[in-house]
């Protein structure tokens, strides 16, 4: 299987049926990378994470929602990668 990226423009994570609808897809597609486009979140942590990737390997990065700048989000296998800088 080769690697699987999952990329998406949410356009507001904060919906229960959002992140539900996240949830599913990285479930039925196993990605290795997933990113994560208009969150419209100030702040994600840990938990957050873990609740749209149901695995403990998980890394992240994010950028805040900074006025009409809607925010990032970068999640990873960390199997499959590790951040250097």
């Amino acid at each position: 299987m080769g690697m699987r990226v999952l990329t998406w423009n949410i356009r507001g994570i904060r919906r229960s049926e959002k992140k539900k609808a996240v949830r599913g897809v990285i479930r039925r597609n196993q990605p290795k990378i997933v990113f994560i486009q208009e969150k419209k979140l100030e702040n994600m942590g840990g938990d957050d994470i873990k609740k749209l990737w149901n695995s403990d390997g998980i890394e992240f990065a994010f950028s805040p929602t900074v006025c009409s700048a809607r925010g990032l989000l970068c999640m990873w296998d960390s199997e499959y990668f590790q951040v250097s800088d």
